[in-house]
């Protein structure tokens, strides 16, 4: 599966993607400049009792360089068309970013948020990359096979709800990521292209009513995730 096959998925969800939104590695670096420029050795927060905690940032400052070590391993496999190590690579930095997040790294509220945008971008080649991984299994979707050209399903979505939990605290709307895929899923006549967006959007939209103020107590939005596991399940056995 190369780079042009990528495309043309990418093509037919509507998000044909130009040469400027490709994933290079001076996007990657300058990501690296900007996160690490706003991680601070320690901050003081004062306690109830006018007494002074320092809180120590060196274990989220070392998380979010091994994410950005997995990014540019990921870009190069990507450049390479080894679009399943690949996508294991991206996945692995998201996983470390939202801990260096969960950490309060990086300390400046714009950091974050380029560091936010960047994850969406990242999952988003991801589920690109997916899209195009055929679907090997007869008995079960998850029991696909990753190799160095393709990615299995269960090789990484594991750890997204904690991905999108972090990004969620950080300013995304997961509702919003939600509605979206729901959208071109139901859109597409692919099967596995709607089974991949469906199953996205439920842990966008379970993500927010877990995080969300108001999103556990939201009707419309419980009522749209019975709605795509249903979907999705249909979808799972006919993959099966």
């Amino acid at each position: 599966m190369d780079m042009t096959d990528i495309q043309s998925q990418m093509a037919s969800l509507g998000m044909e993607m130009g040469e400027e939104d490709q994933i290079k590695s001076s996007d990657v670096d300058k990501i690296v400049r900007e996160a690490m420029a706003s991680v601070k050795a320690d901050k003081k927060v004062p306690k109830e009792k006018g007494d002074v905690e320092v809180v120590h940032f060196d274990e989220g400052k070392s998380i979010l360089q091994e994410g950005m070590k997995s990014i540019r391993l990921a870009v190069d496999s990507d450049g390479k068309g080894l679009l399943g190590n690949a996508a294991l690579h991206y996945d692995t930095a998201l996983i470390k970013f939202a801990k260096a997040l969960e950490n309060g790294v990086p300390t400046s509220e714009e950091a974050r948020k380029k560091l936010v945008a960047s994850m969406e971008g990242y999952m988003d080649r991801v589920q690109l990359i997916l899209l195009a991984s055929p679907v090997t299994s007869f008995g079960d979707v998850s029991s696909q096979v990753t190799t160095n050209t393709s990615v299995a399903y269960s090789d990484i979505n594991k750890s997204r709800p904690q991905v999108l939990a972090a990004m969620n605290k950080n300013g995304f709307s997961c509702v919003s990521r939600a509605v979206q895929l729901r959208k071109k899923g139901k859109e597409s006549e692919d099967t596995w292209t709607s089974f991949v967006l469906y199953s996205e959007a439920i842990d966008c939209f379970v993500t927010y009513m877990k995080n969300d103020a108001k999103g556990g107590s939201n009707e419309s939005v419980k009522k749209a995730v019975f709605e795509l596991l249903d979907t999705a399940e249909s979808l799972k056995q006919k993959l099966s």
